[in-house]
């Protein structure tokens, strides 16, 4: 006498499939986890084409968990302005948080840095990130670059944010 009967053998290899596609669906997702959450450059000294060795550079730490490499707060800067530095994994949504660069009271440019490793941690994480205005800025102006802390839940007291005065080339 069988132990399972027809439809009872068909459930089961029809089960036995899914959990197979299952289990196939994890691996390789596990396999994209792995390399994507791997070292992305481990040669990577933060350089710029403005400044060839802005690593030697101690970064500007700000409190809560910011740290900025270039540029630095008083710096005069050129265009694109390329922006580094690490910050805490709460800094990020989605592996970015937001930058805005001012003249005075008017935006000249968004944009956003992105995290440069796994940024689902209360550690520090590197970031890198480019802002460039939509006009012409004349030079020796006095910028602002604001760094926006990601803040998803819209809550006042998860708002972060620095401001870093900076001077046009």
């Amino acid at each position: 006498m069988p132990l399972l009967g027809p439809r009872h053998s068909q459930n089961l290899f029809l089960t036995c499939c899914v959990l197979s596609a299952c289990i196939d669906y994890h691996f390789l997702a596990l396999i994209g986890l792995s390399i994507s959450c791997g070292p992305k450059n481990a040669t990577n000294n933060h350089t710029s084409p403005t400044n060839p060795d802005l690593s030697s550079r101690p970064a500007h730490r700000f409190p809560e968990g910011l740290e900025l490499s270039t540029p630095l707060p008083g710096d005069t800067i050129e265009f694109p302005l390329i922006v580094t530095g690490r910050a805490k994994g709460y800094w990020y949504f989605e592996g970015d948080f937001q930058l805005a660069l001012y003249q005075g009271d008017q935006l000249l440019a968004e944009s956003y840095v992105s995290a440069l490793d796994a940024w689902m941690t209360p550690s520090f994480v590197a970031f890198e990130g480019e802002i460039n205005p939509r006009q012409t800025v004349p030079s020796a102006t006095q910028l602002t670059l604001l760094l926006q802390g990601a803040n998803p839940s819209g809550l006042k007291q998860n708002e972060r944010q620095f401001e870093v005065p900076l001077v046009s080339e």
